[in-house]
């Protein structure tokens, strides 16, 4: 039943919760100690509830088996070949074929066989690829590797030509310096190189962030509609104001999504540090910073929302309704990012995009994480994103303290706006 408070701890903020007539700073200071009570309530019954330990367990299970199971079953280690030698062969061809098979990518291991009939059970018995006889033929039980059989016919050219070259009258430097098949080096675009990883790392933050925004805000509508439809809130709101009731399952909501994200991310960079399969990017730690801020600025705008949708309902079957804007507006920041934010992060239209705060959350990290924000532009979203913050707070704020304790069928949004300004009305005229 949602994160509801004990009832004792309910009557003893009703004792002990009343507003000093004094001034704002003692009313303020009980006002941090209910949504320091409701943050900690939120955290502990969430945190501790078996569906969270299961959720958070089968996450970093899922994450970690993406990093290793493809190290495992799937891994890009170079391919091994074994081959077998009878007879003499010339002078230097094992130098010369590993390095024609370390052109392809490839280890080969040679064996030497003191005669025909151990070539032809090592064959026979798949304990080697291919065996060379006599520096000419290459014998097999089935068709041999192409690399390897291409390997060796090189080698044997390349070392028979030195020993022609030196027969010639070239001194053994000159003939290798002829025949020199030192493989080509391949040199990328550094930046091409970064630009794949920021790519990459801007689609995995701007997916994240949408499932947490979404999973997170999804929990304080049910805290919220479990305590309406329970009448739990009735008695929360007796012992303080609504709107800490608020900010606390906001805050201790945010602070177990916040957990929970680094959990999984520290078990996903660890996977992959102890299989090897990458070196973890400089850039991946500042990324993660990002992520986790531009996470703490999204949940603040839209949980605010989400509880605001909680409390104009009163049954389960009308949250899906109730929260649909919201959704929609989530979804739309997603697309956006995606669509046109990330593949064009330099464009105008994604430095003005990604300065709206329904958009921002998603877009800015992407912008950031690429190297296309500029740091005015950073920190013109953090202003934009925090006044939002608090434009959505009072409106959201005003409009949960007068839906919370009405039971019955969905209230309308705008009918809500305006009972909370007749209510201010009214309050303000009485006081």
């Amino acid at each position: 039943m949602g994160a509801a408070l004990p009832l004792g701890a309910v009557r003893r903020g009703r004792r002990r919760g009343r507003v000093p007539q004094r001034g704002h700073g003692v009313r303020d200071l009980r006002t941090w100690q209910h949504i320091r009570l409701v943050a900690r309530r939120e955290v502990t019954t969430r945190g501790g509830s078996k569906s969270f330990l299961i959720s958070t367990a089968l996450t970093v299970a899922g994450v970690v088996a993406m990093v290793v199971v493809p190290a495992v079953f799937f891994s890009d280690s170079p391919t091994e070949w074994e081959l077998g030698v009878v007879g003499p062969v010339p002078e230097g061809f094992e130098e010369t074929l590993q390095l024609a098979v370390a052109a392809q990518d490839a280890e080969v291991t040679v064996v030497h066989l003191p005669d025909d009939a151990d070539a032809e059970a090592a064959t026979a018995d798949d304990e080697l690829d291919a065996v060379l006889v006599g520096g000419e033929e290459l014998v097999a039980d089935e068709e041999p590797p192409d690399g390897l059989v291409a390997s060796v016919g090189l080698a044997v050219s390349q070392t028979r030509l030195m020993e022609q070259l030196a027969a010639a009258g070239l001194d053994p430097e000159q003939a290798a310096a002829a025949v020199d098949i030192t493989p080509v080096e391949v040199r990328t675009s550094e930046d091409g190189g970064d630009d794949d990883t920021s790519g990459a790392m801007a689609f995995i933050g701007v997916v994240v962030l949408f499932i947490a925004i979404n999973s997170y805000g999804a929990w304080v509508l049910t805290g919220v509609l479990e305590e309406k439809s329970s009448r739990v809130v009735e008695l929360i709101v007796a012992a303080m104001p609504a709107r800490a009731l608020l900010a606390g399952k906001v805050l201790g909501i945010g602070l177990l999504g916040i957990g929970q994200l680094l959990l999984v991310g520290a078990a996903g960079v660890t996977a992959a540090l102890l299989v090897d399969v990458a070196d973890v990017p400089s850039a991946v730690l500042p990324s993660l910073g990002w992520l986790v801020l531009w996470f703490v600025l999204g949940f603040s705008f839209y949980a605010v929302g989400y509880a605001t949708a909680g409390s104009l309902v009163s049954r389960q079957e009308d949250a899906q309704s109730a929260s649909s804007p919201l959704v929609y507006v989530v979804l739309a920041a997603y697309f956006v990012t995606l669509g046109v934010i990330a593949p064009n992060p330099e464009s105008t239209a994604s430095r003005i995009l990604s300065q709206l705060p329904p958009v921002a959350p998603m877009a800015m990290p992407a912008r950031i994480t690429q190297g296309e924000a500029a740091p005015w532009e950073v920190a013109l979203s953090i202003v934009l994103m925090l006044l939002a913050i608090w434009g959505m707070v009072r409106l959201a704020g005003r409009i949960y303290e007068s839906s919370l304790l009405r039971s019955g069928a969905r209230i309308k949004l705008l009918a809500a706006i305006r009972d909370s300004r007749e209510a201010r009305r009214t309050a303000h005229q009485a006081g």
